[in-house]
């Protein structure tokens, strides 16, 4: 986020990171087999703009003759890299090939008004008229849009500020538990005064006042409003990356295998809807895997904002406050790296499955012009 750690990063630096602890925690596989790479990143602009997949890699010690693709789908892109990796294993085309995403925000040149005014989120900061001119909903603003689903769904401000805050209070819960350690990585900073600091956690929002807190945080159309820089994802940056391996290639590189990719699904709608992407996504991937909902152990959704996650909960009736949905929190706490957020839903689920013992897990985003996407993914015992 603007001003955190993870600024002092370079787009290309900060996608390299988690490639670094890949291959530390990876020893017998041999990198040089890994010809490919694809990556999500939401603003390929400036330095993303240079294949960031492949230069990333580079920079972490891939060969050189690794190939890059750069997934940029708007918040989808994270997941949707790691369905098109899915996709070259499952095809024959590759064995081996890694897969994630990033986001930088902290060095783009965007104004400090902005920040100060708006999360930053995808809805709230870009109403892309370019995109949607063509639609029947061309140019309404991403508030008006959220606001839009609070009034369809009947959903409250006090709904909202209840739903972040309990996305708060359980990021916090399993950071002190030590959930979190197996796939967050160790960052060194060095800071303006030349001092070496060291972060273990991401910077997650704190709460300190409880409920109040949120309570406190004007509306962003005023008092006739529900959305609040509170009940909405603020901007982060991230990066995340994982390897993805056929059977043959398991086996040949002694890899123990935690998941496997059952099914994936992909939407498209025009109505206004479309925020809502991620429920009509989860019950495509459900009907192509054959399985019910009720079969289904743990689902990660996008928190971009507490709104749209209310309202795709509402779609799939399931409670707000399922336990097992975002059991350990989400994007209200943590921040939306948008080109990163999908693939980390993806990890989050494979570790709140091996901690738990069940068996599938979904994992669901979507983006502001009516499309998502879903993944289904079964733990290997």
């Amino acid at each position: 986020m603007p001003g955190g750690f993870l600024s002092a990063f370079d787009v290309e630096a900060l996608a390299a990171l988690p490639l670094f602890d890949l291959i530390n925690r990876n020893r017998l596989v041999d990198w040089e087999a890994v010809s490919h790479i694809t990556l999500g990143c939401e603003n390929s602009r400036g330095e993303a703009e240079n294949n960031i997949a492949r230069t990333a890699a580079l920079r972490a010690g891939f060969s050189k003759t690794i190939r890059g693709e750069v997934q940029s789908r708007r918040s989808r892109s994270g997941l949707f890299a790691v369905v098109s990796a899915a996709k070259s294993i499952a095809s024959g085309e590759l064995n081996l090939i890694v897969t994630g995403g990033v986001e930088s925000v902290g060095q783009l040149h965007i104004p400090k008004s902005i920040f100060q005014s708006a999360r930053g989120n995808n809805l709230l900061v870009r109403a892309n008229k370019v995109a949607n001119e063509h639609s029947s909903n061309a140019w309404v603003s991403g508030v008006a849009r959220l606001e839009y689903l609070a009034s369809h769904f009947s959903i409250s401000r006090d709904d909202q500020d209840q739903f972040s805050f309990r996305s708060q209070a359980r990021w916090h819960a399993a950071a002190d538990k030590g959930f979190f350690e197996r796939e967050a990585m160790v960052v060194r900073v060095v800071d303006g005064q030349g001092n070496n600091l060291i972060f273990r956690n991401d910077e997650a929002r704190y709460v300190a006042d409880g409920i109040a807190e949120f309570r406190s945080v004007n509306e962003i159309h005023g008092v006739d409003g529900t959305i609040t820089l509170g009940n909405s994802s603020p901007i982060s940056d991230g990066a995340c990356a994982m390897l993805l391996a056929s059977e043959s290639a398991a086996t040949r590189y002694g890899l123990v295998p935690r998941v496997r990719i059952v099914a994936h699904a992909f939407i498209e709608s025009q109505s206004i809807d479309y925020l809502l992407g991620s429920s009509a996504a989860v019950h495509k991937v459900l009907k192509i895997a054959g399985l019910k909902l009720s079969q289904i152990d743990f689902i990660e959704i996008s928190e971009a904002s507490a709104v749209n996650a209310i309202a795709v909960l509402r779609e799939l009736k399931i409670p707000v406050d399922a336990d097992y949905v975002n059991t350990n929190g989400g994007s209200l706490a943590v921040g939306d790296p948008a080109g990163a957020t999908g693939a980390r839903l993806v990890i989050t689920a494979i570790n709140q499955l091996e901690s738990s013992g069940g068996r599938f897990a979904v994992c669901a985003i979507c983006d502001e012009h009516g499309q998502g996407v879903a993944i289904l993914i079964e733990r290997i015992e």
